[in-house]
């Protein structure tokens, strides 16, 4: 499951600003509705299942949105063959 929740951005000039953050859970695992919500409201965060099982699919999925989320321009955050359970990621790009 996947939120789609735009990207905070400011503006000055010439420079862009962008704030937008992500949990990435492991395939099976369900967090309370509580918690997503101040996940998703309060952080202003995407919740989205992975297949941590398969760390080349779960690296595949966390770096796709990472590139699409810095507009390419960090495309390798995390490393297939890595124990991985659950990823956040906070990203703030600058133009």
């Amino acid at each position: 499951m996947q939120n789609q929740i735009p990207t905070q951005q400011e503006s000055s000039g010439n420079e862009t600003l962008e704030f937008t953050n992500g949990a990435f859970l492991d395939e099976g695992f369900q967090i309370k509705p509580a918690f997503r919500n101040v996940v998703t409201e309060e952080f202003l965060a995407t919740v989205q299942n992975v297949q941590f099982g398969d760390s080349s699919a779960a690296a595949d999925a966390i770096n796709s949105w990472v590139a699409n989320h810095t507009h390419d321009k960090i495309q390798d955050l995390v490393s297939p063959g890595k124990e991985m359970s659950l990823i956040i990621c906070k990203m703030r790009i600058c133009e």
